[in-house]
């Protein structure tokens, strides 16, 4: 075998899909994995090939595959004061993402078009250090344009139930999403939901502590849970009328995640074969490390939405993760300029930049969970 340019990884904790080996990965100069080896192996190989192999020994260090992150804003073009595709995929790199799907908004233009699509392909190319996949949107009126976005290779779609805060990329109504699941019957799609719905009727105690709106509870209120379950309501209400596989981003209020557990069980018994019943959702990083208890006064870095909730709520999100009723967790990474963020808690930019940090928080914190192990959690 020709090993020049090769690279084997060593490591006592090689965390594959099944158990943790004692060994080495083998790496050929295309940068594709070609042997998982047990020390045996892998010392056998070092001795035939002396000299041929770059060999990168990590010790006790765990080496694990990369973390695909499905839910990432990067900005370009359009933008990219914001933040681009360099700096994005380099801290994902940084955080041990070896890929990130990019969301159809907050580039102008937004990924709503085969034209906006192959602008923001063309803003990436020569300028990415993972591997990047993108989402289409959803809006008011793109209902033609959806099945030239599959075809082209976009992964699935995303749409917004309340104001993006944005305004290239509109929220949708019911009409717009019985458009919007017709045009992807039969594509094997799926539709993607940021999942809140604009309340109505906010408590009392929160038009009051809207006189202070350097307080984190007075943002906290203005997006109650009810807004998530209001949301999930009107997505399951198109369930009996439609095959696409659907998925909720960010879950916050973990008192969702029943609903959803019902919907994917109705779905099942009425016939759908598709894995989890075509009714997925997420939480993020964000969510399962921290609490709205911890939000310092003033502090608007922690705005994003959905808001992060108290303790309990969190504690009820990691119970969830370990009995499989959540599907994944990603960072939701939203950047802004400096500006846009240093406001208070109702004018500042809602999102958190975490794509280079937000695995380390997640596994440290699952640490104090003792069900969980590193094996489980890869």
């Amino acid at each position: 075998m020709a090993l020049e340019g090769h690279q084997l990884f060593l490591s006592k904790r090689i965390v594959t899909e099944d158990e943790i080996i004692d060994g080495g990965v083998l790496v050929n100069e295309k940068g594709v994995i070609e042997k998982i080896l047990n020390r045996k192996e892998a010392d056998k190989l070092l001795a035939e090939e002396d000299g041929k192999i770059k060999v990168v020994d990590g010790g006790d260090v765990a080496l694990l595959a990369g973390v695909v992150d499905s839910h990432v804003h990067v900005n370009e073009p359009g933008r990219t004061a914001w933040e681009g595709f360099r700096t994005a995929t380099s801290a994902a790199a940084a955080g041990g993402i070896t890929t990130i799907v990019d969301m159809p908004l907050n580039s102008i233009p937004p990924t709503t078009t085969l034209k906006n699509l192959k602008t923001k392909v063309s803003s990436a190319k020569d300028n990415v250090f993972v591997d990047v996949g993108f989402w289409g949107g959803v809006i008011a009126g793109n209902q033609d344009s959806l099945q030239d976005l599959v075809k082209a290779g976009v992964v699935g779609f995303k749409c917004f139930l309340c104001p993006s805060g944005v305004e290239e990329f509109p929220h949708v109504e019911s009409e717009d999403l019985e458009k919007a699941f017709a045009a992807l019957e039969g594509t094997g799609s799926v539709l993607a939901f940021h999942a809140e719905v604009e309340a109505e009727n906010l408590p009392t105690k929160t038009k009051k502590k809207r006189n202070d709106p350097e307080e984190y509870r007075t943002y906290l209120e203005s997006r109650p849970p009810s807004m998530e379950q209001d949301a999930i309501s009107l997505i399951t209400s198109f369930l009996d009328k439609t095959d696409v596989r659907v998925h909720v981003v960010h879950v916050s209020a973990a008192s969702v995640v029943p609903q959803l557990a019902e919907a994917r069980k109705k779905r099942v018994a009425n016939g759908y074969s598709g894995w989890r019943g075509g009714v997925t959702a997420e939480t993020c990083h964000h969510y399962l490390t921290l609490s709205a208890e911890q939000v310092p006064r003033g502090h608007s870095e922690y705005k994003c939405a959905p808001p992060i909730r108290d303790e309990g709520n969190k504690e009820q999100l990691w119970q969830y993760l370990l009995e499989d009723k959540l599907d994944m967790v990603v960072s939701d990474h939203s950047p802004c300029t400096p500006d846009l963020k240093c406001k208070n808690n109702l004018e500042a930019w809602g999102g958190i930049s975490s794509v280079q940090f937000g695995n380390f928080l997640f596994f440290l914190n699952a640490l104090h969970y003792s069900t969980f192990s590193i094996l489980v959690l890869t």
